[in-house]
């Protein structure tokens, strides 16, 4: 089989970690033999922070959005008053996405990450259907438009897409983030999209932050074309927030 180099990206908005190099070498070899994959990690902040770059094997950025308006109100971050259970196994966490199991495999994906944010001891996150649609036209865009990053080509950010969905009151305090990736082959099941994630730290940063509550995931059973190596796989967004 050809080994093919495993690609994990990230991309800043306002802020950015940028990590790539060499991992150990049974991780590297397991995942380089089944195909490629590529991670992104976006959170927004009020203000750009400092950027640090560190070199490993898998690169991650980033981007997380805060805003907090509105004297007195409840502070963003509080824990929901219920949270969905978070099931033992998460069914169809190895599917190869494919159009006629999309929503098993976005199902898996939220529970993967669910188990990850429960062995934090973290409340899991609730599935948005606005969030969802921004999720999934994200994923639709990047294929559609050959790019893999959190802003698109006309300049939207993550933050600026959400805005625009109406999931945030009007005059709230809110709390954003989101994770992109991509993977071929045996690298765009569920399980490997969230061990990516988690193996990164910006991805992690997001995946185990205990501000937020609501989650939308986004999956498209094709790569970017340009990144695809022509293989088959598919490409994951999702989006976290939180507001008052």
């Amino acid at each position: 089989m050809t080994i093919r180099a495993l690609l994990i990206r990230l991309v800043p908005v306002l802020a950015c970690m940028l990590l790539a190099g060499a991992a150990p070498a049974a991780a590297a070899s397991r995942v380089a033999a089944s195909g490629r994959a590529s991670a992104s990690a976006a959170r927004h902040a009020k203000r750009p922070a400092a950027r640090r770059c560190k070199r490993r094997t898998r690169k991650a950025r980033p981007v997380r959005c805060r805003a907090r308006r509105g004297a007195g109100k409840r502070p963003v971050g509080r824990a929901p008053a219920t949270s969905p259970s978070v099931p033992a196994t998460c069914a169809g966490a190895d599917l190869a996405p494919t159009p006629d199991d999309i929503d098993q495999v976005r199902s898996a994906t939220t529970c993967l990450v669910n188990q990850r944010r429960a062995d934090a001891g973290l409340p899991a996150l609730r599935p948005n259907g606005v969030l969802q649609g921004v999720a999934q036209a994200h994923s639709q865009e990047m294929v559609a438009l050959d790019y893999f990053a959190h802003n698109s080509p006309t300049g939207q950010t993550p933050a600026a897409r959400v805005l625009a969905s109406g999931y945030i009151p009007a005059g709230s305090a809110w709390s954003l983030g989101e994770n992109i990736a991509f993977g071929t082959s045996e690298l765009g099941t569920p399980r490997e999209i969230v061990k990516a994630w988690m193996a990164s730290p910006g991805h992690r940063e997001n995946i185990l932050d205990s501000s937020y509550r609501d989650t939308g995931m986004g999956v498209v059973a094709a790569a970017p074309p340009s990144m695809s190596g022509g293989e088959p796989g598919a490409t994951y967004t999702q989006e976290f927030g939180a507001h008052s």
